[in-house]
């Protein structure tokens, strides 16, 4: 059985098998899009790439195939820079996240969102937001 080398970008995702060193599948961003960040984990027993931008939207692949789970899926806000800078993620899918703060309020919130899959390849974000002490 082959093995796989995957490969992160700013602008695109490639899987290549190895030992051959053939990239076997790959996707690209369009529009000047740039990924910022990506994370490994499990979507029932699978793995899945998922893939941060810039824009605040996730990209999620499944692996070693790159199936499109999820494209330009809404995470957060373009203008919560601290949020898309800050993002971690486990590998059973909850995400952690800083939150820009309120005009009114000095305190920034930590926001925690989870993905689920329902299905092979739907995928649902559900969020629910943490105020910091």
């Amino acid at each position: 059985q082959p093995h796989f080398f995957v490969v992160v970008s700013t602008c695109q995702v490639k899987v290549i098998e190895l030992p051959s060193s053939l990239t076997v599948r790959k996707d690209r961003l369009e529009n000047g899009e740039v990924f910022r960040k990506a994370f490994v984990m499990t979507f029932r027993n699978a793995a899945a790439l998922v893939c941060l931008k810039t824009s605040g939207d996730l990209n999620i692949y499944s692996l070693p195939h790159l199936k499109v789970m999820a494209k330009n899926a809404r995470c957060m806000s373009v203008d919560d820079a601290k949020g898309i800078m800050s993002m971690t993620m486990a590998k059973n899918g909850y995400a952690v996240y800083l939150s820009m703060p309120p005009k009114s309020s000095g305190l920034p919130s930590l926001k925690r969102s989870c993905l689920r899959t329902r299905g092979p390849y739907r995928t649902q974000i559900q969020f629910t937001e943490k105020r910091s002490s």
